[in-house]
């Protein structure tokens, strides 16, 4: 019997192990929670130190990495500066796209309708987005997409792939703990 390769997948082994994990634990909670139960979880476990860490994590799901690593690149390698950039504008796209396919409701906009955002344990410095646009999210796209990209283009560092990962997992993660979106839409 012939062994099947996947160079992409071998060279790239802990990034895709924690990726997989995190996919696996995210439809798990899907399929046997209700909707906004990891909500309720985080809210009942807040503290002060979770809601800074989670605070800035989320950050890095935004624009500014973007513009941070096309700069980097661009003392580094032109090809490389390209990519951030395009994988940045297809993010961007795809996202808008979704959201506006999709239309489904922001976590506060659900709670509220259904009268019980106000027993929320909330982030004081998070301003809660009321919209129709909780799926897909963004920074969850835009963090997976991004650091994937910063995996791929240095492979077979010890521990790159598994931080890249990491980096994009908490930034989902952050996104429900701070009350902008459900699982299902990181």
């Amino acid at each position: 019997m012939m062994k099947v390769k996947w160079p992409f997948v071998q060279s790239h082994k802990l990034f895709w192990i924690l990726i997989s994990s995190f996919l696996i634990f995210c439809l798990y909670r899907v399929i046997a929670f209700e909707k906004g139960a990891l909500i309720w979880f985080f809210s009942d476990h807040r503290t002060e130190i979770g809601d800074a860490f989670f605070y800035w994590l989320t950050k890095c799901g935004e624009e500014w990495v973007y513009f941070l690593a096309l700069g980097l690149f661009l003392f580094i390698s032109y090809a490389k500066a390209l990519c951030v950039a395009v994988n940045g504008l297809i993010v961007m796209l795809v996202s808008y796209l979704l959201k506006l396919l999709f239309q489904q409701p922001r976590p506060a906009a659900f709670f509220e309708s259904q009268g019980v955002l106000e027993d929320l344990n909330l982030v004081d410095q998070v301003h809660l987005h009321l919209g129709n646009t909780s799926f897909p999210s963004g920074h969850t796209m835009s963090a997976f997409a991004f650091y994937a990209l910063l995996a791929f283009l240095y492979p077979g560092r010890s521990g790159w792939g598994g931080f890249m990962a990491s980096m994009a997992i908490g930034v989902g993660i952050s996104r429900v703990y701070l009350v902008q979106h459900f699982t299902q839409d990181i």
